[in-house]
C-alpha cells in the first residue's frame, strides 16, 4: 500500500533524486529540444518560461528517468568496451559546442561517437508505438536534428563526421531485437538551418516580450500533435493567425494539452 511509511520513505527518496537531477533542472535549451515541431514550446524554452512544478510522485517524469538510467548503464558498457581495445574507438558522453541562440552559447552532451566510422550515435529508449512507426516515418524532426547538431559539434572539435544515427531501444519489450537503428549521411546544413530557425523564433519572441506581448505571440505559435511539452506549461488558447515555420510542415494540428 502506498500509505505504508516505508513505501512513502522510498518514494520520497526516489522523487527527490529524479526531480532534482541535472537533466530535470536544466534551464538552457539543448540540442534535444531545438528541433521540436512545436513552435510554441520552442519559444517558451527560449524565453525561459517556467514549466509546472513537479510536486508529487504522481506527476514525476518517470519515463524520462528510465532513459537516463539506461544512458548511465550504457556509459559503463562502452567504457568497458574501450578498455578491451588497443585504441579508443568509442567517445562517450562528450560535451560539444553547438552554436549560439540569441546571447546564449548552446552545448550538448553526445551519447556516443564512433571514431572508426565517423558516426554520431544517440541512444533513445522508446515505447512500442514509436518503434512501430520508425520504418515508415523515420525518427521525426526532433531526433533527426538533434543528431545533426551533435555532428556539427563534433566537426567543431576537429573530427570528421560521416553519418549520424539514432539507436532506438525498446522500453516495453523483453528482447532487444525489436530495437531500431536509424542513420543517414551527416549534413551540416540541417544543423545550421535549425540554429537559424531557433534564432529567428528567439528574435520574434524577444521583441514580443519587450513590448509586453509575449502571451499574444505564443498564442500565434503553431503547436504539434506530437508535443509532450505543451502539457507541462500553463495552458494557452489555440493558435489563431499561426506563425508558420519554413523548416517543418507547419502549421500542425493544435494539441489541447
Amino acid at each position: 500500500m502506498r500509505s505504508h511509511p516505508v513505501n512513502q520513505a522510498i518514494e520520497a527518496v526516489v522523487f527527490d533524486a529524479i526531480v532534482n537531477q541535472p537533466r530535470s533542472l536544466q534551464r538552457l535549451i539543448g540540442p534535444s529540444e531545438i528541433g521540436t515541431d512545436c513552435v510554441r514550446c520552442l519559444a517558451r524554452k527560449l524565453m525561459g518560461i517556467e514549466k509546472y512544478a513537479v510536486e508529487s510522485i504522481d506527476d514525476m517524469p518517470w519515463l524520462p528517468f528510465i532513459g537516463t538510467a539506461v544512458h548511465a548503464q550504457f556509459e559503463e558498457f562502452f567504457t568497458a568496451a574501450n578498455s578491451k581495445l588497443e585504441s579508443v574507438r568509442w567517445l562517450i558522453e562528450t560535451r560539444l559546442p553547438i552554436g549560439t541562440i540569441g546571447p546564449a552559447e548552446i552545448s550538448g552532451s553526445c551519447d556516443l561517437f564512433d571514431k572508426e566510422t565517423g558516426t554520431v550515435i544517440d541512444h533513445k529508449v522508446v515505447g512500442t508505438t514509436k518503434l512501430k512507426s520508425l520504418p515508415k516515418k523515420g525518427p521525426g524532426n526532433t531526433y533527426r536534428i538533434q543528431a545533426h547538431l551533435y555532428g556539427y559539434g563534433w566537426t567543431k572539435l576537429g573530427f570528421e563526421v560521416n553519418e549520424v544515427a539514432v539507436k532506438f531501444y525498446p522500453r516495453n519489450d523483453i528482447s532487444l531485437s525489436s530495437g531500431y537503428f536509424w542513420f543517414e549521411k551527416y549534413d551540416e546544413e540541417v544543423a545550421l538551418t535549425a540554429l537559424e530557425r531557433a534564432n529567428e523564433i528567439y528574435r520574434q519572441a524577444s521583441e514580443a516580450k519587450a513590448a509586453d506581448k509575449l502571451d499574444d505571440f505564443l498564442k500565434m505559435c503553431a503547436t504539434s500533435e506530437d508535443c509532450f511539452s505543451c502539457s507541462e506549461y500553463p495552458p494557452l488558447d489555440a493558435p489563431v493567425a499561426q506563425i508558420t515555420d519554413d523548416l517543418f510542415d507547419q502549421p500542425t494540428p493544435y494539441n489541447k494539452r
